[in-house]
Parts: C-alpha cells; sequence; structure tokens
C-alpha cells in the first residue's frame, strides 16, 4: 500500500482525476471538499509544527541544553501564537 502511494503516477493521476472531476462534475466535487479540509487541516496539525521546531532548532543549537519543561513551555507558547494569528479577523 505504502508503494502505491507514493508512486509519483498514481499522485500524479490522482490530481488529474481530482481536476476532471471538478471541471466535469462541481456540485459532486464541492460535496467531496471535506476531504481536501481534513487533509490540510492534518497537514497544519503535524507538519507546521514540526518544520517550526526544526527552523528553531537551526537558529538556536544550544536550545537542546534548554530544560525539557521551558522547551516545551516555549513551544506549546509559539504553536499557540501562530495557530490564534489565522483567527485574526481582517
Amino acid at each position: 500500500m505504502y508503494q502505491l502511494a507514493t508512486n509519483p503516477w498514481v499522485v500524479l493521476s490522482s490530481i488529474l482525476i481530482g481536476a476532471v472531476l471538478g471541471l466535469a462534475w462541481p456540485d459532486f466535487s464541492r460535496e467531496l471538499e471535506f476531504i481536501g479540509t481534513i487533509y490540510v487541516d492534518l497537514l497544519k496539525m503535524i507538519v507546521l509544527p514540526f518544520m517550526e521546531g526544526v527552523v528553531k532548532f537551526e537558529h538556536d543549537p544550544h536550545r537542546a541544553s534548554y530544560s525539557s519543561i521551558n522547551s516545551v513551555f516555549d513551544d506549546m507558547v509559539s504553536f499557540m501564537n501562530s495557530s490564534s494569528l489565522k483567527h485574526v479577523p481582517t
């Protein structure tokens, strides 16, 4: 299953099928919008905090010497601040 999911031809054909469905049957495609929303929300929840941690560690290599409680607290505050920015009314 992993080999199938990471095959570039499967990924490209899935994108093409999604585009064709969106053009041919837009109403049906709107009903499937929740799948994309769930996917993007999972990416935000998993990938973005990980990348933020990588960037922090690159800019401050001595971060490993911090106590783990301070490091966890700093990461929680930073994540909450970055997450709350999307809720700011424009």
